[in-house]
């Protein structure tokens, strides 16, 4: 089998040692966490106009969703990016997800009837890219991930099977991304914030209304 040099620092090294821990088995996990990590996000970002774009959550929904999608044997979709999505528990997504009551735990129960979703990572990468230049912000998060999958998708059924529709996702997510933007307008003038407001809501009508 080859092998690699791993150097560590003294004090780590020690440390190690004194703990007897499995190095080689620790080492080659990490390793293999750090590819598929790696080759994970090339494949959801091919096509895509920038990986810079992708914020720090939408990476690691990436990772988690493919860490599903490994430990089932299958390869990465919509059903794993939604399970992904609610289970990462901080971003946009994830926030609308809890205020629809859709549970990461829920989701788990639903995915062997879902696992067939042929809507991969690609296809995935590039709603997310349409969805972000629709609303048009200059960045693809969580949110953009959930609206891209949203519709057409293995991941629509598992959330109309909790009694979620795409409009409500929509709602959902506007209401948050509203909420947010009022909260950094801060002390700005309302009647500013207000024709902010008001041109979201309608990128996100006319949006609704194409579909």
């Amino acid at each position: 089998m080859p092998k690699i040099n791993v150097y560590l620092p003294a004090e780590l090294a020690d440390a190690v040692r004194d703990a007897d821990l499995p190095l080689s088995a620790i080492c080659q996990r990490a390793l293999e966490n750090a590819l598929l990590e790696t080759t994970s996000l090339a494949r959801l970002t091919a096509g895509a106009d920038d990986l810079r774009r992708y914020t720090e959550r939408s990476r690691r929904v990436v990772s988690l969703a493919s860490e599903y999608a490994r430990d089932a044997g299958k390869k990465v979709s919509s059903t794993f990016v939604l399970l992904a999505l609610a289970a990462e528990g901080d971003g946009v997504a994830a926030i609308a997800l809890q205020r629809l009551g859709v549970a990461a735990d829920e989701l788990k129960q639903q995915m062997p009837d879902a696992a067939g979703d042929d809507t991969l990572m690609e296809e995935v990468a590039r709603r997310a890219e349409r969805e972000a230049l629709k609303l048009g912000h200059h960045y693809v998060g969580t949110e953009h991930l959930l609206l891209g999958i949203s519709r057409g998708t293995a991941a629509t059924a598992m959330l109309r099977q909790r009694g979620v529709a795409p409009s409500a996702v929509r709602r959902a997510v506007f209401d948050i991304l509203s909420s947010a933007h009022a909260d950094r307008a801060g002390s700005a003038d309302n009647a500013t914030v207000e024709s902010q407001l008001a041109d979201l809501r309608a990128r996100l009508t006319k949006l609704e209304r194409r579909r």
